[in-house]
């Protein structure tokens, strides 16, 4: 064989072996991610206790001062794991250091998009709220979790529920079996849709957006951005 059919076999080898070095390298980069996202799961999916309704202030579903120059409002879903764990980590952070300060109130609204025993749930924890004891029955809610519409969030554990949480069992049932608060529930869902939201839970401060959550930093100061504009 000639020194110039040599090379072009080469060549020809060489270019055959190219895209199979771009599908082992696509190949490493996805192990790679799927590990970081395992990672990622075992943090969102924390086993600290949600522990809210410690916090002081609080009326209907809203954490801190009525006055606070600062509104922080989370979209979540009462089946969100990640809700859970937002809830008993970042947010924590969060209330400790903004709403129990008196620079931010905390509001919670439903975003029950899961399924069936999501909207039971938020029904549920607005029946809570009639009672004034929405925080907790919020606390118990996630410490409830047990997987996505596999009875967690039955009728009868809701009613559990709301025993342990010591709620007034006649209004609660009432409430339940009058279907009064669903529109609220419907409603709220509707309004998330309308402002952006497409998962749980999402976070804003006034009316800006938390793009991640999960960095305390750029949730920390994107509140004293708002808190620098209210002065």
């Amino acid at each position: 064989m000639s020194r110039v059919r040599r090379r072009q076999t080469r060549a020809r080898t060489k270019k055959r072996r190219q895209p199979n070095r771009l599908i082992l390298l696509a190949a490493s980069v996805a192990v790679a991610s799927a590990a970081l996202l395992i990672i990622a799961g075992g943090w969102l999916r924390s086993e600290e206790t949600v522990s809210t309704s410690l916090v002081a202030q609080r009326q209907g579903r809203t954490l801190g001062s009525p006055t606070a120059p600062v509104v922080i409002t989370a979209w979540e879903d009462f089946q969100c794991p990640v809700c859970k764990a937002a809830n008993a980590t970042i947010l924590t952070r969060i209330v400790e250091d903004y709403v129990e300060t008196g620079a931010a109130q905390l509001q919670y609204r439903y975003f029950s998009f899961i399924g069936p025993e999501s909207i039971s749930a938020a029904e549920a924890a607005e029946a809570a709220a009639e009672q004034g004891w929405f925080w907790e029955y919020h606390d118990a809610l996630f410490e409830a979790q047990a997987g996505e519409n596999r009875g967690a969030f039955s009728r009868a554990r809701l009613r559990g529920i709301a025993e342990q949480v010591g709620l007034d069992l006649m209004r609660f049932d009432a409430s339940l079996d009058s279907g009064e608060y669903r529109a609220v529930v419907q409603s709220e869902l509707a309004q998330g849709r309308k402002l952006g939201v497409q998962a749980t839970p999402t976070f804003f401060v006034d009316d800006v957006m938390v793009t991640d959550w999960r960095n305390y930093d750029q949730f920390s100061s994107l509140i004293e951005k708002q808190l620098a504009l209210a002065r």
